[in-house]
């Protein structure tokens, strides 16, 4: 078994990127004004895959603040139509669905799915739709809605889903899922998109693609936090660095590692701009003995780091690793 300390030196922890990025654009325009429509929250659980709507604040901060991570708003719903959506619990996998649809929501109730009632509306004037995915190769987290035409192409196209077609409709579409206007949106769901943008690049520099390790992510994920009130690559605490005994604590055994973090881009594409247009942290990216990484997003309107007179707000946090 290799050493992970004597086979090959320790990957440096490359120094980050950091942009100051505009305010984001409170003016965007909805086909229903923000008193006739309101927002569905989505979240994510990364364990089980399962993607969660609802219009209730309250709910959404709750399971928020038990693991699950909030994608923004999916899309604005009337508050009232002639077309309610009901929700619908299975007790055995612990997914939800979500129907317009009286005889699938019957069907499945009789099935012994929980009736959980209507969860919010679909706009009678079908102003955007919302297209529906579904997973057969999960138990688990199987379907997916989405008001994007390319989230929708990409999951049925490059990812295995199969698509259902048009499901719902939306009075309006969603805002910037990483809108600051949300108290309870702290991270975001955003390893699918990047790391399939690091491993096109990797592809076609002859590299092998990169592995999303799910004890990378949790890694990540607590990094991300740190950087809030300590932007740095010396960790909060007595150890102050990043290292192996870090990686050892989430169970993986490297024999190389390495870090990227950024603060300020509102946007994937901003971050992995900033990242690439670092030569250290582009270095990391391409690294050909990296296999594994893990990437989070932290967001906190309010926290300055220690040593800046600024609030960042995003915070982006990419841990690399060589596995034994």
């Amino acid at each position: 078994m290799r050493s992970p300390r004597s086979k090959r030196p320790v990957a440096v922890l490359l120094l980050f990127s950091l942009c100051i990025t505009p305010v984001l654009n409170e003016n965007r325009s909805f086909a229903a004004s923000e008193s006739d429509s309101v927002a569905v929250f989505r979240l994510y659980n990364k364990n089980s895959g399962e993607h969660f709507y609802t219009t209730n604040e309250e709910e959404a901060a709750l399971i928020s603040s038990v693991g699950w991570l909030y994608e923004g708003v999916g899309w604005m719903a009337p508050k009232e139509s002639k077309s309610p959506v009901y929700r619908v619990y299975n007790p055995n996998s612990g997914d939800h669905l979500y129907t317009l649809d009286r005889y699938e929501y019957r069907y499945l109730v009789s099935l012994g799915w929980h009736d959980e009632k209507i969860a919010f509306y679909s706009d009678d004037g079908k102003t955007i739709p919302i297209y529906r995915e579904y997973a057969p190769f999960r138990l688990t987290g199987n379907h997916n809605y989405t008001v994007n035409p390319d989230e929708d192409k990409w999951l049925t196209e490059d990812v295995g889903w199969e698509g259902e077609g048009i499901k719902l409709y939306a009075a309006g579409p969603g805002k910037d899922p990483f809108d600051e206007t949300i108290s309870f949106g702290r991270w975001i769901h955003v390893t699918d998109a990047v790391i399939s943008d690091i491993n096109r690049e990797r592809v076609g520099a002859g590299l092998s693609p990169l592995n999303a390790n799910p004890r990378l992510l949790d890694l990540a994920f607590m990094r991300s936090k740190e950087l809030t009130t300590d932007f740095s690559h010396l960790r909060p605490g007595l150890s102050r660095r990043t290292s192996f005994e870090d990686f050892e604590m989430f169970g993986l055994s490297a024999w190389a590692i390495g870090e990227n973090i950024a603060a300020g881009q509102s946007t994937v594409e901003e971050a992995l701009l900033d990242f690439r247009s670092s030569l250290k942290n582009h270095q990391n990216l391409l690294d050909p003995d990296f296999t594994d990484v893990g990437i989070s997003l932290w967001f906190d309107p309010t926290a300055v780091p220690k040593g800046h007179d600024r609030a960042y707000k995003y915070y982006w946090v990419m841990e690399f690793a060589a596995l034994n």
